[in-house]
């Protein structure tokens, strides 16, 4: 090959290595971004699910119906910690705290309890995920 052909060719190799820096580089931002956006999804549907418990009447809700709404809850706690994990920066350290207490209390409710008694047992931590999960949403993580 001639010096010009290698010059060339190094030349192209230089220019592919460049644009394919530049598409990486910006699509880590925009994968972020996408995480983020997750994030502040699973933290929403997570406020709708302690809305849905706390929207629980005690006289006339099943323990079925108490149930469902605290496994809802589990569940999106779950897509929350999963989609917090993609992210270099959030803070999440009041929403567990606030989840540890409600789990706590969740688990401290007898199994023979009735729903208005499981609902006053957990009213207090229940309230408290409220209010993290508000804070969360208004926060700089998701606002």
């Amino acid at each position: 090959m001639t010096k010009t052909l290698w010059l060339i060719l190094l030349g192209a190799v230089l220019a592919g290595g460049v644009v394919l820096i530049a598409v990486l580089g910006s699509g880590g931002s925009e994968s972020q971004a996408e995480a983020r956006q997750s994030f502040c999804s699973s933290v929403d549907a997570l406020g709708s699910s302690v809305q849905s418990l706390t929207d629980l009447s005690p006289t006339t809700a099943s323990k079925t119906d108490y149930q469902s709404a605290v496994d809802a809850i589990q569940s999106d706690w779950d897509a929350v910690k999963s989609d917090a994990s993609g992210l270099k920066d959030v803070t999440t350290s009041q929403l567990s705290s606030a989840w540890d207490s409600y789990q706590s209390a969740v688990e401290a409710v007898p199994d023979d309890a009735s729903v208005s008694d499981a609902l006053d047992s957990i009213k207090s931590a229940t309230q408290t995920l409220a209010s993290s999960v508000s804070s969360t949403l208004s926060g700089p993580d998701c606002s």
